[in-house]
């Protein structure tokens, strides 16, 4: 059976949750933000996103500067790769990923709405 998207995030989460306490740190679930507490007693926010197929990551803004990220690709069958990045090197990557998305506004243009009568 193939799991779905909400599966692998649940999947996704319960993996992050699990190697963090590992490490003796405290994790609460926030809805879709974990808040966590380290060792050393510094707070700070973890977004955990899940992919079980190659796809773009959907990842929103985050003010928080303590906010972390991490992107587990799960496929199913397959053990899973963790990818953690923090609020500056999310932000430096969403950009990265927007300024190669854009293309000159001619190729956006249809020549068939242009024509004239």
């Amino acid at each position: 059976m193939q799991q779905n998207n909400h599966e692998s995030g649940k999947i996704a989460k319960r993996y992050v949750i699990e190697k963090l306490e590992e490490r003796n740190y405290r994790v609460e679930k926030n809805g879709t933000v974990l808040t966590v507490k380290s060792p050393n007693g510094t707070y700070f926010t973890v977004k955990v996103t899940s992919l079980s197929r190659p796809n773009a990551w959907i990842v929103p803004d985050q003010e928080n500067q303590n906010a972390y990220f991490v992107l587990v690709f799960k496929p199913e069958g397959e053990p899973p790769a963790f990818f953690v990045l923090n609020q500056n090197e999310m932000q430096k990557e969403k950009q990265l990923h927007q300024d190669s998305n854009r293309r000159p506004v001619s190729e956006y243009s249809n020549p068939e709405l242009e024509k004239k009568d």
